[in-house]
Protein backbone atom coordinates (compact mmCIF):
# COMPACT_ATOMS: atom_id res chain seq x y z
CA UNK A 1 0.00 0.00 0.00
CA UNK A 2 1.30 3.67 -0.99
CA UNK A 3 -1.32 5.86 0.33
CA UNK A 4 1.66 7.92 1.63
CA UNK A 5 3.71 8.33 -1.45
CA UNK A 6 5.75 11.43 -1.49
CA UNK A 7 4.51 12.37 1.65
CA UNK A 8 6.81 13.65 4.58
CA UNK A 9 5.59 13.09 8.35
CA UNK A 10 7.40 15.12 11.61
CA UNK A 11 7.26 12.79 13.95
CA UNK A 12 8.34 14.34 17.29
CA UNK A 13 8.95 11.55 20.16
CA UNK A 14 9.27 9.54 17.33
CA UNK A 15 12.60 7.09 19.01
CA UNK A 16 10.36 4.64 20.46
CA UNK A 17 6.62 3.55 21.49
CA UNK A 18 4.33 4.71 19.51
CA UNK A 19 6.03 7.30 18.28
CA UNK A 20 8.10 4.50 16.22
CA UNK A 21 5.42 2.72 15.68
CA UNK A 22 3.63 5.19 14.00
CA UNK A 23 7.08 5.79 11.67
CA UNK A 24 7.30 2.48 10.75
CA UNK A 25 3.64 2.36 9.64
CA UNK A 26 4.21 5.40 7.87
CA UNK A 27 7.31 4.53 5.98
CA UNK A 28 5.58 0.47 5.09
CA UNK A 29 2.76 2.84 3.33
CA UNK A 30 5.21 4.43 1.19
CA UNK A 31 5.86 7.96 2.92
CA UNK A 32 9.22 9.26 4.42
CA UNK A 33 9.43 10.86 8.44
CA UNK A 34 11.78 12.60 10.21
CA UNK A 35 11.83 11.92 14.02
CA UNK A 36 12.20 13.80 17.02
CA UNK A 37 14.00 12.58 19.95
CA UNK A 38 15.99 14.17 22.67
CA UNK A 39 19.46 12.27 22.76
CA UNK A 40 21.51 11.60 19.73
CA UNK A 41 21.96 7.78 20.14
CA UNK A 42 18.53 7.35 20.73
CA UNK A 43 17.57 9.31 17.37
CA UNK A 44 20.31 7.64 15.60
CA UNK A 45 19.71 4.29 16.28
CA UNK A 46 16.11 5.17 15.26
CA UNK A 47 16.93 6.40 12.55
CA UNK A 48 18.81 2.77 11.57
CA UNK A 49 15.66 0.65 12.48
CA UNK A 50 13.32 2.47 10.36
CA UNK A 51 16.17 2.74 7.61
CA UNK A 52 16.20 5.34 4.49
CA UNK A 53 13.12 6.88 4.39
CA UNK A 54 13.44 8.48 8.20
CA UNK A 55 16.08 11.18 9.10
CA UNK A 56 16.37 12.55 12.50
CA UNK A 57 16.64 15.63 14.56
CA UNK A 58 17.98 15.74 18.40
CA UNK A 59 15.73 17.77 19.80
CA UNK A 60 13.77 18.56 23.41
CA UNK A 61 10.25 19.40 23.65
CA UNK A 62 10.35 20.79 26.95
CA UNK A 63 13.10 22.87 25.59
CA UNK A 64 12.40 26.09 23.75
CA UNK A 65 15.31 26.63 21.88
CA UNK A 66 14.89 23.51 20.32
CA UNK A 67 11.45 23.84 19.42
CA UNK A 68 12.19 26.90 18.28
CA UNK A 69 14.69 25.47 15.87
CA UNK A 70 12.47 22.94 14.56
CA UNK A 71 11.73 24.69 11.42
CA UNK A 72 15.02 25.15 9.98
CA UNK A 73 15.82 21.98 10.82
CA UNK A 74 13.06 20.35 9.41
CA UNK A 75 14.18 22.45 6.14
CA UNK A 76 16.99 20.51 6.05
CA UNK A 77 15.20 17.37 4.97
CA UNK A 78 11.38 19.21 2.91
CA UNK A 79 9.96 22.24 2.26
CA UNK A 80 7.02 20.91 3.36
CA UNK A 81 5.42 18.90 5.77
CA UNK A 82 2.37 16.55 4.79
CA UNK A 83 1.61 15.39 8.56
CA UNK A 84 2.57 16.53 11.90
CA UNK A 85 2.28 13.97 14.58
CA UNK A 86 2.62 15.72 17.78
CA UNK A 87 3.60 12.75 20.20
CA UNK A 88 6.59 13.89 22.19
CA UNK A 89 6.21 13.76 25.87
CA UNK A 90 5.91 11.26 29.46
CA UNK A 91 4.02 11.17 32.21
CA UNK A 92 5.21 12.08 35.55
CA UNK A 93 2.82 11.89 38.41
CA UNK A 94 2.53 13.17 42.02
CA UNK A 95 0.08 13.79 44.88
CA UNK A 96 -1.32 17.14 45.09
CA UNK A 97 1.20 17.45 48.07
CA UNK A 98 4.04 16.28 46.91
CA UNK A 99 4.19 18.43 43.54
CA UNK A 100 6.64 21.37 43.49
CA UNK A 101 6.80 23.99 41.03
CA UNK A 102 9.76 21.79 39.47
CA UNK A 103 7.45 19.24 38.10
CA UNK A 104 4.70 21.20 37.14
CA UNK A 105 6.89 23.46 35.05
CA UNK A 106 8.67 20.32 33.58
CA UNK A 107 5.30 18.79 32.35
CA UNK A 108 3.84 21.71 31.02
CA UNK A 109 6.75 22.78 29.71
CA UNK A 110 7.25 19.66 27.57
CA UNK A 111 3.30 19.06 27.39
CA UNK A 112 1.79 21.68 26.82
CA UNK A 113 4.49 24.77 25.55
CA UNK A 114 6.16 22.22 23.51
CA UNK A 115 3.12 20.86 21.18
CA UNK A 116 2.14 24.40 21.22
CA UNK A 117 4.76 26.31 19.83
CA UNK A 118 5.90 22.74 17.49
CA UNK A 119 2.76 23.31 15.89
CA UNK A 120 3.48 27.15 15.33
CA UNK A 121 6.90 26.60 13.53
CA UNK A 122 6.19 24.00 11.51
CA UNK A 123 2.58 25.44 10.43
CA UNK A 124 4.79 27.29 8.12
CA UNK A 125 5.65 24.11 6.02
CA UNK A 126 2.02 22.93 6.23
CA UNK A 127 -0.17 23.23 2.87
CA UNK A 128 -4.02 22.70 2.14
CA UNK A 129 -4.45 18.89 2.65
CA UNK A 130 -1.64 18.63 5.79
CA UNK A 131 -3.05 17.37 8.74
CA UNK A 132 -1.82 17.32 12.48
CA UNK A 133 -2.69 14.67 15.06
CA UNK A 134 -1.87 14.57 18.91
CA UNK A 135 -1.69 12.54 21.49
CA UNK A 136 -3.07 13.11 24.34
CA UNK A 137 -4.80 10.92 26.94
CA UNK A 138 -7.96 9.53 28.35
CA UNK A 139 -7.09 10.81 31.88
CA UNK A 140 -8.62 14.36 30.73
CA UNK A 141 -12.18 12.76 31.52
CA UNK A 142 -11.22 11.58 34.67
CA UNK A 143 -10.52 12.44 38.04
CA UNK A 144 -7.65 10.25 39.47
CA UNK A 145 -5.17 10.48 42.33
CA UNK A 146 -1.62 11.88 41.48
CA UNK A 147 -2.92 12.40 38.24
CA UNK A 148 -3.22 15.98 38.45
CA UNK A 149 -0.37 17.94 36.62
CA UNK A 150 -0.50 15.44 33.83
CA UNK A 151 -4.21 15.49 33.36
CA UNK A 152 -4.08 19.48 33.57
CA UNK A 153 -1.51 19.71 30.79
CA UNK A 154 -3.24 16.54 28.45
CA UNK A 155 -6.83 18.99 29.03
CA UNK A 156 -4.52 21.86 27.34
CA UNK A 157 -3.74 20.05 24.72
CA UNK A 158 -7.48 18.80 23.86
CA UNK A 159 -8.05 22.67 24.13
CA UNK A 160 -5.87 23.23 21.71
CA UNK A 161 -7.36 20.41 19.31
CA UNK A 162 -10.16 22.14 18.96
CA UNK A 163 -8.83 25.71 19.21
CA UNK A 164 -6.55 24.80 16.14
CA UNK A 165 -9.25 23.06 13.89
CA UNK A 166 -11.18 26.41 14.48
CA UNK A 167 -8.51 28.45 13.64
CA UNK A 168 -6.75 26.49 10.41
CA UNK A 169 -9.96 25.15 9.08
CA UNK A 170 -9.42 28.38 6.42
CA UNK A 171 -5.99 27.11 5.58
CA UNK A 172 -7.21 23.49 4.75
CA UNK A 173 -5.21 22.04 7.57
CA UNK A 174 -6.90 19.53 9.08
CA UNK A 175 -6.36 18.60 13.04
Amino acid sequence: MQRFKDKYALITGGTNGMGFATARQFIHEGGKVIITGRSAETVNNAVYRLGTNASGIVSNAGNMKDVLLLQEQVKQYSDSIDVLFVNAGYGKFASVEATDEALFDELFNTLVKGPFFTVQQILPLMKKGSTIVFNTSMVTGMGMQNFAVYSAAKSAVQSFIKTFAAEFTEKGILG
